[in-house]
């Protein structure tokens, strides 16, 4: 038999002034559900359009959005349903609908549980493949790492649903042990970067290519470490939050935890901008196409795009693939026959 797992329960609210209140609350966040939506569509527009990281971390980033979304129309689809049954005299839904919508949602929250996982797997490979993983995108391995997260995550929310007891809290601690250690894991991938670029530095046994690949994973790391360590503590808290409602079961608790949600969904987008230059820039061009009274938008010189040029030893620009692929191919045999 399957339980429904963080799903309110009208049944259980005999008082009627207790009904009105959880009706005007449920009004109140709905709308606030909708505002949280349109958050999250924008965030996944910068996402897919700003190139700030690796297309594979790109990647898994802009699902985490896209299963947000998903989350949010779903927990829109349940308070919907509630209202409409709390304004009958049957106040009893339908169990086919609220077990569907009960698993989407779960699903969804044991992809934002995984994603540090996943994204920590991303870092293994762009530390540990320095050769290649700029030049050959490998866009694979981002959808590999998907599919696993939504297998995962799946089985993760069946698991819940079919052992509403001890087993389930297990696997709710599993996760909070797992987001603790992605997190560490992530700082012991910057030693070993840090330490890659102290032996580039003091042997010249490295290419171009290894070099650069370390100096984007340093500069990754800097932009990344903020948000990882966020979703981590967001991630226990939501864990531990589900833990105690299955001890507890009540709309209280219910409530409590579709609130650490909001406040997830609205606070990992935010903290991810004001750790990227180029998101900020691209935030702030958004507003000013949005509230700019002129009906034409010019971007200011201040946040235009800079264009990236490469020139030879005498100054003069490269302007085919051609051209840069022989300049970058004999710097590297200058490299290796003067060991400069």
């Amino acid at each position: 038999m399957m339980h429904l797992f963080m799903f309110f329960n009208v049944s259980t609210v005999e008082d009627a002034r207790t009904l009105i209140n959880y009706r005007i609350m449920f009004h109140v966040e709905i709308w606030m559900i909708i505002i949280n939506l349109l958050h999250t569509l924008f965030f996944l527009r910068v996402t897919l359009n700003i190139k700030q990281y690796h297309r594979n971390w790109t990647n898994i980033q802009a699902f985490l959005y896209i299963q947000y979304s998903l989350h949010g129309l779903t927990w829109l689809a349940q308070r919907l349903i509630i209202i409409c049954r709390l304004t009958e005299d049957n106040v009893e839904l339908d169990n086919c609908l609220a077990l569907i919508t009960s698993l989407i949602r779960t699903t969804c929250i044991f992809c934002s549980f995984y994603i540090l996982l996943i994204l920590t797997i991303e870092r293994v490979f762009a530390t540990f493949f320095l050769e290649s993983y700029e030049t050959v995108r490998k866009q694979i391995l981002s959808f590999s790492l998907i599919i696993l997260l939504v297998v995962l995550s799946v089985l993760s929310a069946l698991f819940v649903h079919y052992f509403n007891g001890v087993f389930s809290n297990m696997l709710i601690f599993l996760v909070i042990l797992i987001n603790i250690t992605a997190a560490w894991l992530n700082n012991v991938i910057y030693e070993v970067n840090r330490k890659f670029n102290q032996t580039a530095q003091t042997h010249n046994k490295y290419s171009l290519g290894r070099r650069y690949q370390i100096s984007e994973n340093l500069k990754n790391w800097k932009m990344i470490r903020i948000p990882i360590l966020t979703i981590a503590i967001l991630n226990s808290i939501l864990a531990a939050a589900m833990c105690i409602s299955k001890i507890f079961t009540t709309n209280f608790t219910v409530i409590i935890i579709d609130f650490i949600i909001l406040m997830y969904t609205f606070i990992i987008p935010q903290i991810t901008m004001r750790c990227s230059p180029l998101w900020r820039k691209e935030v702030q061009r958004s507003k000013q196409r949005l509230f700019s009274t002129s009906k034409v938008f010019s971007e200011p010189a201040e946040i235009q795009r800079p264009r990236i040029e490469v020139c030879n030893v005498f100054g003069k620009r490269l302007r085919t693939t051609q051209d840069v692929s022989e300049h970058f191919d004999n710097l590297q045999k200058m490299w290796e026959d003067n060991k400069f």
